[in-house]
């Protein structure tokens, strides 16, 4: 509690790079379970790292989300992330791995998993 607490408050007060480190810490020591409310921590703090222009941060904290959550939402924006920085072959495989997850936005990740 004390982790979600500490990373919540971080990315509230818009120190998303703070709160990666907690949340990386509070994961690698086995305090935060990795389930889907780790995802949806990693995913905010990638929202947060793409919005302040780091799009290697977001596409590594959407990579850490898509490993944990139930959805393929991560995997969809990763590949949006991969897409921005012209590299087809990973936008690809992210695509795909979201339209395996279930992802809502079908026809968003079936264009990406199509482009060339």
């Amino acid at each position: 509690k004390e982790y979600r607490a500490l990373y919540s408050g971080l990315l509230n007060a818009e120190q998303w790079k703070a709160a990666a480190e907690a949340i990386d810490e509070g994961a690698a020591k086995g305090i935060l379970p990795k389930d889907d409310e780790l995802a949806k921590a990693y995913s905010v703090t990638a929202n947060r790292a793409y919005f302040a222009e780091d799009l290697n941060a977001a596409a590594r904290y959407y990579a850490k989300a898509a490993e944990f959550s139930k959805t393929g939402e991560e995997y969809l924006n990763l590949a949006k992330i991969y897409d921005i920085q012209k590299k087809p072959a990973e936008a690809r495989a992210a695509a795909q791995k979201a339209l395996a997850k279930g992802v809502g936005n079908k026809a968003e990740a079936t264009r990406l998993a199509n482009k060339k």
